[in-house]
């Protein structure tokens, strides 16, 4: 009999031999995932370094879309990622690998940031099977997304209480980097076929999965990776069910996806978080 209490990125694991408890640490191994535009990562990079990748000892692997032009195009800058841009954040993250997405790629624009996530989980993989490691908590998470916790909760200082936000500006960006030095999220418990996300409910006639950000064990590696490639065939399964909105609504894919067509258990993360916008 044994089982798994996490603290900080210790597993603290204990079994039961005849009548003595053994209790014994065992070190999680850790991969994330940092996907999208990038955008506002010059505020949130430290955030994401010193509170999350550094105390694990994560591997990174990210997956860059150079495009900024089809996803709140009037909250962000519009204009192209350079190669310049692109460099300066992969030497920041040091990253096992990563995967750029460039504008000649002719993919459905609607997914575009679903078909990196996926190219971002095969990276991956390759680095897992050839390397033989089984990660204990792989996160994925977006470049303009700040997370917060009760271990790391927003400054009180860069919230707007008016616009009900974060600003992106220098003050807030040197206020982000000072508070996440000495700050860390912990993760109460990664189960296997169980992905935590911010949240899931019902939404007028359908049910949905909040997608901007989640975590689960290397169980669930590959169906994650594929999720990609089920989207076209989950819509016309919603058509044809008359399930969401304007076709189904991505969360409400998201869901189907995770509980009606794989039986993956959704729980909600206690780690939240909101996108900061260049433009607000």
């Amino acid at each position: 009999m044994c089982a798994f209490i996490i603290k900080g990125n210790i597993f603290k694991n204990t079994i039961k031999f005849h009548n003595y408890i053994i209790l014994y640490n065992i070190i999680m191994k850790v991969a994330v995932l940092l996907t999208g535009q990038l955008r506002t990562f010059e505020m949130l990079k430290y955030l994401h370094l010193n509170s999350l990748i550094l105390p694990y000892d994560a591997d990174v692997f990210l997956g860059i879309d150079l495009n900024n032009k089809y996803q709140c195009e009037y909250k962000n800058s519009i204009s192209t990622t350079t190669f310049e841009e692109t460099n300066k954040a992969i030497e920041f993250f040091k990253p096992i690998n990563s995967f750029i997405f460039d504008n000649t790629k002719q993919i459905n624009l609607l997914f575009r940031q679903y078909y990196v996530i996926k190219k971002t989980y095969e990276m991956l993989k390759i680095y897992s099977d050839n390397n033989n490691i089984k990660y204990d908590l792989i996160i994925r998470l977006r470049f303009d997304q700040l997370i917060f916790s009760k271990e790391a909760p927003i400054p009180s200082k860069i919230y707007n209480n008016e616009l009900g936000t974060v600003l992106y500006n220098q003050d807030n960006i040197d206020i982000l980097k000072h508070h996440s030095m000495d700050k860390k999220f912990i993760f109460e418990e990664v189960n296997d076929n169980t992905i935590y996300v911010f949240g899931f409910g019902d939404f007028k006639h359908y049910k949905y999965a909040n997608d901007q950000f989640f975590y689960h064990n290397h169980t669930l590696l590959e169906k994650m990776m594929n999720f990609y490639d089920n989207i076209d065939y989950i819509m016309k399964y919603c058509n044809t069910k008359n399930i969401g909105n304007m076709g189904c609504m991505i969360e409400c894919i998201f869901y189907l996806y995770i509980t009606h067509f794989n039986n993956i258990i959704l729980k909600r993360s206690n780690i939240n978080g909101i996108f900061i916008r260049e433009l607000l």
